[in-house]
């Protein structure tokens, strides 16, 4: 081969697993200590920017600008979603002691203000997700059931006003010693649950797996995820979700990996990105910030 080939050859090869930097085409500014180093994972769905800790949750609407936080004390925040409305629900226990505790709901409009909560005892919440119906999908623990060693579905949907519509993913699915909504972190990873169309999707950490779930409560698919090798990280599993709205999926691991996942096999090979942290997904725009210094939220095109 002449050299020039050769050097054009080398020059494809790179551009296809190089991060494309000029793929940014807007920058959109961000709230001082939204996100950043030190600060909590951001979430991004329906045009909304999304963090929590234990106690409060912050919402920042990309259309319009605009600042929510609500919370403080209220109890202990596990997770948080936007609703199509630019509502968010956040799921928290309140309470103490293996028999004191109580697993609640809390539904607010897109100014912050209380509009329903509703409790799910035995079942405690982990991770929610709302469909375009404004529906409530969760995935728990149901702690009677581990008790008396019985089995019980780990997914369950609810209307915003708290009646149970139906429940899937039966715990003995699940080969794992720990209940598989739990977040176990360290090389293990973090579970997810995310709204993939009309299905509810769970990344379940424990077991690697893609699972989506239709409307009805019925198993669409399920996959091993193969992330690809670690790169020296030490780990090689999702920090970052993106779904976007024409339906691909993007993982981002450490290294800002990004990485764009088949759904059906497990398949993630690595795709271009900005060398920064996946906020999420706006439409079928994909969403960075740098952590080091995040000013403002970079959009390229999925």
């Amino acid at each position: 081969m002449a050299r020039k080939s050769v050097l054009a050859f080398l020059a494809m090869a790179l551009a296809g697993s190089l991060p494309a930097q000029d793929s940014v085409y807007k920058s959109t500014p961000l709230p001082s200590g939204l996100v950043g180093t030190g600060q909590p994972f951001a979430r991004l769905e329906n045009g909304v920017i999304l963090t929590h800790n234990l106690s409060v949750v912050t919402a920042f609407r990309l259309d319009a600008a605009s600042l929510q936080a609500a919370g403080g004390g209220m109890g202990d925040i596990r997770d948080v979603a936007a609703r199509p409305d630019h509502g968010t629900v956040a799921v928290m226990l309140t309470g103490g002691g293996s028999e004191n505790w109580t697993s609640t709901v809390i539904s607010c409009d897109a100014a912050g203000r209380l509009e329903t909560r509703f409790q799910t005892n035995p079942y405690a919440i982990d991770h929610v997700a709302i469909d375009g119906a404004g529906n409530i999908w969760t995935l728990g623990v149901d702690h009677a059931a581990t008790q008396r060693r019985v089995d019980y579905n780990t997914l369950q949907e609810y209307t915003p006003a708290g009646r149970l519509l139906r429940s899937a993913l039966p715990r003995s699915m699940f080969a794992t010693p720990l209940e598989p909504a739990i977040s176990v972190g360290g090389t293990v990873g973090i579970t997810f649950l995310r709204m993939h169309g009309a299905n509810v999707a769970a990344y379940i950490a424990q077991t690697r797996e893609w699972i989506e779930v239709g409307p009805e409560g019925q198993i669409v698919s399920r996959a091993k995820v193969q992330m690809p090798p670690d790169a020296g990280y030490g780990t090689n599993y999702p920090l970052h979700i993106a779904v976007t709205q024409r339906g691909p999926v993007f993982l981002q691991e450490a290294g800002f990996r990004l990485c764009k996942l088949d759904v059906r096999s497990g398949a993630c090979p690595l795709s271009g990105a900005p060398r920064e942290a996946l906020l999420g997904a706006s439409g079928n725009d994909l969403l960075f910030y740098d952590p080091s210094t995040p000013t403002h939220a970079d959009w390229v095109r999925e």
